[in-house]
């Protein structure tokens, strides 16, 4: 045995030991971000349930149901929520209800015990927004210019091809904005840190300083001609605007120029929903993040790092 330690051989099983630790920790770390976080985009059923949240008070509540857990009956009890119950533990669940715009907040607590008539509803629609998170609700019109084009059933299949249309034009303005007009600003830009070069070095260079001023008369009519360009798209992406029924019955007209995508996670088949999930992988790690960076995806993070 002495021989065997005096050998060495035990610090090198410790050794690989150790590394194999870590090993086993740092990809079961990242399995289980992977695992929680990558669900994030899959397209989950959107449920309907009624709610007693008063006695005697029934109200609808539509979301995706989120987590669920057990918690003491008397937390329950000091949250001003009254049961009859001999249990020491009651379930809750909590549900993503969106339209934050309208409510407030994008989550929910429910009682279970409290949660009655629970449906999916085929028909419901989550529209993914560039503001504000998820909307939930049932298909109600579609406008062009605020006169009706399409409502009832036939308003789901028009707002497809609208999201199809606001796309187009939510690209071709990003171009211009980030291309055309971006390249404009740098070629600015230049032009006055060169102006101001000779400034600093006290040069009167007429001849230099007129071709200044004439390449920025140049790029100020590129910059008008983008902005008009601008104008006009931006005109016609607020053409359109979808009115969708929440549960309790409001209608609410959005803007097509702030929906991302819309989609109907109850009457997805398995492929349709893979196809979601691919997409939504995709534009997470090639996208730029919007709405306070809290959505969309984080290509200048990956760039930058």
């Amino acid at each position: 045995m002495k021989q065997w330690i005096k050998s060495g051989a035990p610090w090198v099983w410790l050794t690989a030991g150790s590394v194999s630790i870590s090993i086993i920790m740092v990809v079961g770390l990242l399995a289980m971000i992977a695992v929680r976080g990558l669900s994030h985009f899959w397209p989950a059923d959107v449920v309907m349930v009624e709610y007693e949240q008063t006695p005697g008070h029934i109200v609808s509540v539509m979301g995706e149901i989120t987590e669920e857990e057990l918690v003491p009956v008397q937390r329950v009890h000091d949250s001003g929520i009254q049961l009859q119950t001999d249990e020491l533990e009651i379930g809750r669940q909590l549900f993503k209800v969106g339209n934050r715009d309208i409510g407030g907040f994008d989550f929910r607590w429910l009682v279970v015990p409290l949660i009655h008539d629970l449906k999916q509803p085929r028909d419901v629609v989550v529209l993914e927004r560039t503001e504000w998170g998820n909307f939930y609700g049932f298909p109600h019109s579609v406008l062009e210019n605020g006169q009706v084009v399409a409502q009832g059933d036939a308003a789901w299949q028009a707002l497809q091809k609208s999201i199809a249309r606001t796309t187009e034009l939510r690209e071709a303005i990003h171009d211009i904005e980030k291309s055309e007009i971006g390249y404009i600003n740098g070629q600015m830009e230049r032009l006055r840190l060169e102006e101001k070069g000779l400034d600093y070095r006290h040069e009167a260079a007429p001849l230099r300083r007129a071709e200044i001023a004439e390449e920025r008369a140049i790029l100020d009519a590129q910059y008008n001609q983008q902005q008009r360009k601008l104008t006009e798209l931006y005109t016609a992406i607020n053409r359109d605007s979808f009115k969708a029924e929440t549960t309790s019955g409001q209608v609410v007209e959005i803007p097509l120029s702030k929906i991302i995508r819309a989609f109907q996670p109850n009457a997805m088949s398995m492929f349709e929903k893979i196809g979601h999930y691919v997409a939504k992988l995709w534009e997470f790690v090639s996208e730029d993040p919007r709405e306070a960076n809290t959505e969309g995806g984080i290509f200048p993070a990956i760039f930058g790092t």
